[in-house]
């Protein structure tokens, strides 16, 4: 079921250089990266067609774009040239 919120507000995360922690390997067939709105730098607005910094402690920041909100999942797309993961 779709939610009808076309945006959620966070209240409290920790601090981080990035606006929302993703794992970029966590993508869907539309080519959609999810992430977990817990996740969300403290005081952030969620709204659709926001642009946002997104990152992880293993990778490069990047820019994503809010497709939709639904049920504590982030839908991002990103732009995914500008990711880079360092090999383990």
């Amino acid at each position: 079921m779709a939610s009808k919120l076309g945006f959620m507000s966070v209240s409290a995360t920790h601090p981080t250089p990035w606006d929302l922690w993703v794992d970029y390997q966590r993508c869907d067939e539309e080519g959609l990266t999810h992430a977990d709105v817990t996740h969300a730098r403290d005081g952030l607005v969620l709204k659709i067609g926001s642009r946002l910094i997104v990152g992880n402690e293993d990778a490069d920041l990047a820019n994503a774009e809010i497709v939709r909100v639904q049920d504590g999942i982030v839908f991002l797309q990103i732009d995914s040239d500008r990711v880079t993961q360092p090999s383990k």
